[in-house]
């Protein structure tokens, strides 16, 4: 029999209980003596509690640690509600999930693990985090004829529960009873199939999250065609028997035995059943679209064959168990250079349905190692990776050929320099030098030859491996037409031509003392130029920066990498690597050169960046050094320099602070002080208008964008006093004049007395020997 159990009152008795049974069964206290005794009050309590509910007083033991009474002692005994008992699988009591489906059911728990005289509540406790319901508190009743305790079981969150039992003493206590919340039977996930080369039938999938299904109620899956049901096995290539749960994941179908090849769809069928969805078994059909999954092998017998120049004929085999496939296969040719670095290009894509296939390729290096591959595919499958079958691949050469050009030529990739003998020079010419893939064959080299314009017969001929060649002695006021070609073991391409006029026509060199680099971004590098520009009449009208990445000094021809870009008729820019050479990034040292191309098209080749190669922007600002002024009649020079590490930035130019007398700083001038600025290219300060005879003080900074440099160490000067030297001069010459009188006058007295000397010898009488006198 199933009755309630009665409640418990707490361990101090109040005068509110008291009350309570007065108001409810006056009667039966007026009948009875108590005094405050608890004893006494207890077994009051414990009698009535019984009576009201039919219980037995001895199956109420302890009262003071009860809880309160919640509801009225005179309720009528009541009768348990129609709850049906929980499902059960192997695993233990099973619900439905969802706040829709979850309804309760009723489980009974031994007595033994939970007396009902010291239970206060029952709770679901999640197992593993797996769930995130539970701890409410569950309605229980007491069976005293079976001596169990039946529980009240309802949850909606999906997971792993343990029933608790609770006493008052605030421990827990397993009741040994599982509880799984999930669903009715559901689809299997992530399913998948394949067909080998058309030859197996594979089938993959997961097994969905479902803590209401148990070992004893599998799936059962079966491969449904127009004529046929058959069972699923563990035969294909990934799907074997080496696991023993094999069938729980996958399932495999060879082609001869359980489905014919035509076969264009078929049904893979799910069969499952659990507690909780009752007898009923549940199908979950799959459609198989067979020709769509087939994954063929690789192709067979790949062949090439060179047809003509740098084309080739690629073959291949379609799979034999491929070679009458109703759709087709399609195909997808690629090719690239041997080295593992390089990109794949495509080389075809197409669809055969042949047993042989063919396929013409160009490629498009002479002399160079390549590698083929093809790989197939259904014609009606997906363009995923997962239907494509692995690459057949296959390496090649193509044949050497003279090379089809010479290297490339900038304006003015070229330095003159004066040579020893007047009116000679030395030539050296630079170029961008042919990319290795282009030298089409062994042995390859560059050769270079200097021809007098309009003349047939060359000068100079030079063969080089090195992306320079220098040509010495040549004539400056003749103009050279400098060629340059490639040359291999099969012959010599057509030369790249340059034009050098004669020196006095060439425009000015410009002057590129620094370049300067910033750096906006990580990573990220810009580098600023800035060069003089002669107003005259053979100045440049365009100018081009150049970039060689080696590792030599100024100014040593480039002999890595040669780029250039033309900038126009401007004297400053900011450029970046890939402005110059179209990528950001460059291996070994930079150096920059500017060349400045005239009306005509002659340039004045190359003028190095003279720091050799680039600084960093900085702000310090370092002063530059003076040297020894030049002192001249109303002009005052003060020479400067700078050294390559004390550039902060590009010179917009140079600041001269002066005042009479001799100063440490400016500070100390209390005169008049003046300020000259001047441009930097000269590499010295004009100073004009100062006082003569007088001394003076002299600094000078550097003025950039962004600011002025300190000033310099200050430089003492005494002018040239004008009055002075007149009169200095004029005594000169006068002294001069006497001494010169003088030295004229004793010269011509001793010419004097030298003639009448010898006039006098000359007029001796003769003296003949005795012999001869008669």
């Amino acid at each position: 029999m199933y009755q309630r159990q009665c409640g418990y009152i707490s361990p101090v008795v109040t005068w509110s209980v008291l009350l309570l049974l007065l108001c409810t069964d006056r009667s039966h206290l007026e009948q009875q003596q108590y005094t405050q005794n608890p004893v006494h009050l207890h077994e009051f309590i414990t009698s009535y509690c019984a009576r009201v509910h039919n219980l037995r007083s001895t199956d109420i033991r302890d009262f003071h640690q009860s809880e309160p009474l919640r509801q009225t002692l005179q309720d009528a005994p009541v009768t348990p509600p129609s709850i049906p008992e929980c499902p059960e699988n192997d695993y233990g009591v099973v619900l439905e999930a969802g706040q829709e489906n979850s309804v309760p059911c009723i489980v009974t728990v031994s007595a033994a693990r939970c007396d009902p005289n010291t239970t206060l509540s029952f709770t679901l406790l999640p197992v593993d985090g797996t769930a995130g319901g539970g701890g409410k508190e569950l309605q229980y009743w007491v069976d005293e004829d079976d001596g169990v305790v039946v529980v009240e079981v309802m949850e909606e969150e999906v997971g792993e529960y343990i029933l608790l039992c609770n006493n008052h003493f605030n421990q827990s206590t397993p009741t040994g009873k599982h509880i799984y919340v999930g669903y009715r039977p559901l689809d299997v996930e992530e399913w998948q199939c394949l067909s080998y080369n058309w030859e197996v039938l594979e089938c993959h999938w997961l097994l969905p999250y479902n803590p209401a299904q148990g070992d004893n109620e599998p799936y059962k899956s079966y491969l449904r065609t127009h004529n046929n049901n058959t069972s699923c096995r563990c035969e294909g290539r990934k799907c074997t028997y080496q696991s023993a749960s094999c069938s729980m994941f996958c399932c495999a179908w060879p082609a001869e035995t359980y489905y014919s090849n035509q076969e264009r769809t078929m049904f893979m069928d799910f069969m499952v059943s659990n507690a909780l969805g009752g007898p009923q078994k549940y199908h979950y059909p799959h459609l198989i679209h067979h020709w769509s999954v087939v994954l063929p092998d690789p192709a067979e017998d790949v062949a090439l064959e060179l047809v003509e120049g740098r084309t080739v004929e690629v073959r291949w085999k379609t799979p034999a168990a491929l070679r009458h496939f109703p759709p087709c296969l399609t195909y997808l040719l690629q090719y690239r250079l041997s080295s593992q670095d390089s990109p794949w290009t495509l080389g075809g894509e197409g669809t055969c349905c042949s047993e042989e296939c063919v396929r013409k390729v160009e490629v498009e290096y002479w002399w160079s190692n390549y590698q083929i591959r093809v790989r197939l595919r259904s014609s009606v499958a997906s363009d995923y990776e997962q239907w494509w079958s692995s690459w057949s691949p296959i390496n090649f050469t193509t044949p050497s050929i003279a090379p089809m050009s010479g290297p490339t030529l900038g304006p003015g990739s070229y330095q003159v320099s004066e040579a020893e003998v007047p009116e000679q020079r030395h030539l050296t010419l630079s170029w961008q030098p042919l990319q290795p893939r282009l030298h089409n064959g062994p042995l390859f080299t560059y050769t270079a030859t200097t021809t007098q314009l309009h003349q047939v017969e060359s000068v100079a001929a030079d063969l080089v491996t090195n992306t320079f060649a220098t040509f010495y002695n040549l004539s400056s006021t003749v103009t050279y037409r400098v060629e340059v070609a490639s040359k291999n073991s099969e012959g010599v391409s057509d030369p790249s031509v340059v034009l050098v006029g004669a020196s006095p026509s060439l425009p000015i060199t410009p002057f590129l003392p620094v370049v300067i680099t910033h750096t906006p971004q990580p990573n990220q590098h810009v580098y600023e130029l800035r060069w003089s520009q002669e107003h005259e009449e053979q100045s440049a009208v365009n100018y081009t920066v150049y970039l060689c990445t080696d590792n030599q000094e100024t100014p040593q021809p480039c002999q890595g990498q040669l780029y250039w870009l033309p900038v126009g008729n401007v004297t400053a820019v900011n450029v970046t690597l890939a402005d110059l050479q179209g990528s950001g990034e460059a291996s070994g040292q930079l150096r920059f050169a500017v060349s400045g191309e005239g009306e005509t098209g002659m340039s004045s080749g190359l003028a190095w960046d003279t720091c050799s190669i680039p600084r960093p922007y900085t702000t310090n600002r370092r002063p530059p050094t003076p040297s020894k002024p030049i002192v001249e009649e109303g002009i005052v020079r003060v020479p400067w320099t700078a050294e390559c590490q004390d550039w902060a930035g590009v010179l917009e130019g140079v600041q001269a602070t002066y005042c009479q007398g001799h100063h440490n700083t400016t500070l100390d001038c209390h005169g008049d002080v003046d300020k000259v600025d001047c441009e930097v290219w000269s590499g010295e300060v004009k100073l004009v208008g100062m006082s003569a005879g007088v001394e003076y003080t002299v600094w000078l900074r550097l003025l950039y964008r962004a600011g002025s440099s300190l000033h310099s160490t200050p430089t003492t000067l005494i002018t040239t006093n004008t009055h002075q030297v007149s009169w200095q001069m004029v005594t000169a010459v006068v002294v001069v004049s006497v001494l010169v009188v003088a030295v004229l006058t004793l010269t011509l007295f001793i010419s004097v007395r030298v003639v009448r000397a010898f006039r006098g010898q000359l007029t001796r009488p003769i003296i003949l020997p005795e012999g001869l006198q008669k």
